[in-house]
C-alpha cells in the first residue's frame, strides 16, 4: 500500500468477491497479499477469513453468517 492510501475494513460484499475469484483468479492477481493490495484491505484480516486457495476458513463463513 503506497503512503497516504487508507485501509479499508473487510466487508461481507468484498469477501464474497475475493471468494469468487477462486483460486486461479487470486493466484494470478498475486496471492492473498496481491488482493489485499487491489482491495486495500488488511493481509492479515484476510488470511483470518480466507485460506491460500481462497477457500472461506471457519471464522470466514462465521463472519459472513453474522453479517
Amino acid at each position: 500500500m503506497e503512503n497516504g492510501e487508507k485501509i479499508r475494513l473487510v466487508t461481507p460484499k468484498i469477501l464474497k468477491e475475493i471468494v469468487l475469484l477462486g483460486a486461479k483468479g487470486i493466484a494470478k492477481a498475486g496471492g492473498l497479499a496481491g488482493i489485499s493490495e487491489q482491495y486495500k484491505v488488511n493481509l492479515r484480516t484476510l488470511n483470518n477469513y480466507l485460506d491460500k486457495n481462497g477457500m472461506l476458513t471457519m471464522r470466514g463463513m462465521r463472519f459472513l453468517e453474522t453479517r
